[in-house]
């Protein structure tokens, strides 16, 4: 008897992981990191002329994780959650002496952090054509922050976003690259920045 139970549960582990492993190989379910770069500036050429002029400074990283659900029919749901600090720069012109012998002249640029958070859920259909598939992606953005250690700007919460890209899987997991286009609802200007409310973003991505 007390030979037969090494036996038996060495087959009973070998079914379980029969079983298991099949749907584990198949999980539904995509964890991973997504990064890039915004091809638009976070703020257009603007401020309050012609005291304030103010623009982004550079063009902004992007990162965050990931997760993708797979559904049927080659559809898929995406949630993101990006980081993505929004340069900005600002120059005042400042006038001395303005009612006897008014001189003008030009602060430098000082260059400022405005963080913000992303939040895509996008739904995506890859073309099942081949092992690299074009993907297309549709849906709403939603954004929080807007603020650095000196002011808070009022930025858009509310967006919409397309884009496509192309998918592939590597031994470890899976690579995409992305090309999102996001209409940002109508953001308020102030005297020191104006938000560009179209915003074009080039990422790329790692799941498993």
């Amino acid at each position: 008897m007390h030979r037969r139970f090494p036996f038996a549960f060495s087959i009973a582990v070998l079914a379980f992981n029969l079983a298991v492993t099949p749907v584990s190989a198949q999980s539904p379910v995509e964890f991973g990191i997504k990064g890039g770069l915004g091809i638009t500036d976070a703020f257009s050429p603007g401020g309050d002329p012609p005291t304030v002029f103010s623009q982004s400074a550079t063009k902004d990283y992007i990162i965050g994780p990931t997760i993708d659900l797979r559904l049927p029919l080659s559809l898929s749901l995406e949630a993101d959650a990006l980081y993505r600090p929004a340069s900005l720069e600002i120059q005042s012109i400042v006038v001395t002496n303005p009612t006897t012998n008014p001189v003008l002249s030009t602060t430098p640029f000082e260059k400022q952090r405005v963080n913000t958070f992303e939040f895509p859920l996008l739904v995506k259909y890859r073309l099942p054509v081949s092992r690299i598939k074009p993907v297309l992606e549709v849906g709403p953005s939603f954004r929080v922050g807007g603020s650095n250690n000196y002011l808070t700007y009022d930025l858009a919460h509310n967006g919409f976003t397309i884009g496509g890209g192309l998918d592939f899987k590597i031994p470890l997991g899976r690579v995409a690259t992305d090309l999102r286009y996001t209409r940002w609802a109508r953001s308020s200007s102030t005297s020191e920045a104006t938000p560009n409310n179209n915003q074009v973003e080039l990422l790329f991505g790692f799941t498993f």
